[in-house]
């Protein structure tokens, strides 16, 4: 299936289709082709739920992104602040709260690792898991 989308016609509103290009058209390198808007389709509403083992697992990894970007600004935050121990446990507890789907998960324990790397101070292992209770 031959697609009708031609970039050339994008950058140059002069362009015209109709006018010989000396080069000829481009060609697609083998085995890859351009699928039409007929192969793309979305599923009901009522369709079977997925089969995935760990069907919350996208919608954790979706989460690690917003916490480490929430982490960034608590870590700025103690920094210019001079924050101690105490205070960096109030204003994580504000943080855990925000993202209950992190605990016990498997992003738990890289998280744990990027707050041990970037806290000034030391915080068991212990101390960490419960604070994301």
């Amino acid at each position: 299936m031959q697609s009708s989308y031609d970039p050339r016609a994008e950058r140059d509103p002069d362009y015209r289709d109709d006018v010989p290009d000396l080069m000829g058209k481009p060609v697609l390198p083998d085995g890859v082709s351009e699928p039409g808007t007929d192969s793309f389709f979305f599923a009901d509403k009522g369709a079977e739920p997925s089969t995935d083992p760990h069907p919350d697992l996208d919608h954790r990894l979706g989460l690690v992104p917003d916490v480490v970007e929430e982490l960034k600004t608590l870590f700025r935050i103690m920094e210019t602040e001079g924050a101690s121990k105490e205070d960096f446990i109030s204003l994580f507890k504000l943080v855990s709260s925000k993202y209950p789907g992190i605990h016990g998960s498997a992003e738990q324990e890289s998280l744990n690792a990027y707050i041990r790397q970037n806290l000034s101070f030391d915080i068991s292992q212990k101390e960490l898991d419960k604070l994301w209770q």
